[in-house]
């Protein structure tokens, strides 16, 4: 996200009515409408507003910004054509559990959310039509929306956290194409904290086939989880990413068999999962994942390693060039090595990269269990 001059202003909120439903603690410590500077901002609106009819939308059409928080929710609207106006929303964005919402045309000029953008179980929403003018939100939060086939509509956006996560009918997220270079909040460049960290989530999009849409990214400043994708037959959107600023995480993508669109990886700063979330709570893997292809480029692991519950791996000879796992961070955090539950995978090809990865001076913890016994290795 871009850096929002953040004056710290202490606002005592008269409540205005304006026939909407406000909720009365709406007081801000930091105004990011007035940081932006927006210049069509000319009549705001100091409350957290809540939408349940047209109605509602009608009184709104003179005001520029909301300075606390908008909620469209619970309502059987099919638009919010009304909304034209409106320019920055302080606070949240909720736009939920409408039945009859076909797309979001009336936010159309809408440049800034200060907080979180919240899409979530609009059961007719098709896309994202009408936020085209959106350049920046702290985070994106879109799920549950049953019909959702694209998210067209977010354009190149500043964005920290990005969840697209439950929508059973969605096609593709080629919209984030136009999101050039880095995505996520900056982290400190030679370390991470596990608390407050952004995420980047693609999750359990049943009919998903491609995540091409992050084809130009080239840094990741967050958490990336790419997660039961049931129909995912790839990662080669991801070519382009050198470094990940926090954990990479890969499980329950069933159709995935190697990891060839990380080919441009060298540094993973957090933890790396290639199987479950939590190495011991199995289950989770990428069961038809055979090679660990597209991992030959990467060099340092900044904390820990966990390889577990993929039943169809057969090698991870395509981590050679790995040298560094957990030595990039604080002395006080303990990395791991987890291998575990791999049915097809040579215990003495684990031996000879544990072996190896010990001699360039790994002094975490190493648990091997429960993969294949047999197998030769030169």
């Amino acid at each position: 996200m871009n850096k929002i001059l953040k004056l710290i202003i202490v606002l005592t909120i008269i409540l205005i009515n304006t026939g909407c439903d406000i909720k009365s603690d709406s007081t801000k410590e930091i105004d990011f409408c007035d940081s932006a500077d927006i210049k069509e901002d000319t009549k705001p609106l100091f409350n957290d507003i809540i939408i349940k009819d047209r109605e509602d939308i009608n009184r709104l059409k003179e005001y520029t910004s909301i300075r606390g928080s908008l909620s469209i929710q619970d309502t059987s609207i099919d638009n919010i054509i009304g909304l034209e106006n409106i320019v920055c929303i302080n606070d949240d964005l909720f736009i939920k559990d409408n039945s009859n919402l076909l797309n979001l045309n009336g936010l159309n000029k809408l440049k800034t959310i200060g907080n979180e953008l919240t899409i979530l179980d609009n059961d007719k929403l098709e896309d994202l039509t009408g936020l085209d003018a959106l350049a920046e939100a702290l985070s994106i939060i879109i799920r549950g929306n049953d019909n959702l086939r694209n998210i067209n509509g977010l354009r190149e956006i500043d964005v920290g956290s990005l969840i697209i996560k439950d929508n059973q009918k969605l096609l593709n997220i080629d919209a984030l194409k136009e999101t050039n270079k880095n995505i996520g909040w900056d982290n400190p460049e030679e370390c991470w904290e596990n608390e407050g960290r952004s995420v980047i989530e693609i999750s359990n999009n049943n009919i998903l086939e491609n995540i091409d849409g992050f084809i130009n990214i080239q840094e990741i400043h967050a958490d990336l989880i790419i997660a039961d994708n049931e129909s995912l037959k790839d990662i080669n959107g991801l070519k382009n990413i050198h470094k990940v600023e926090g954990n990479l995480t890969i499980y329950g993508n069933d159709l995935l068999e190697d990891l060839q669109g990380l080919s441009g990886l060298k540094i993973v700063m957090g933890t790396m999962s290639i199987g479950s979330e939590d190495p011991y709570t199995l289950g989770d893997g990428n069961e038809s994942l055979k090679s660990l292809n597209g991992l030959n480029n990467l060099e340092e692991i900044g904390d820990s390693l966990n390889i577990d519950d993929n039943n169809s791996l057969e090698t991870i000879d395509d981590l050679d060039k790995l040298s560094k796992i957990g030595q990039m961070c604080h002395e006080n955090i303990i990395s791991t090595l987890y291998i575990i539950e791999n049915d097809m995978l040579p215990k003495c090809e684990i031996d000879q990269f544990v072996e190896r990865i010990l001699n360039d001076g790994y002094k975490g913890s190493v648990f091997i269990e429960d993969n294949y016994d047999g197998g030769t290795c030169e």
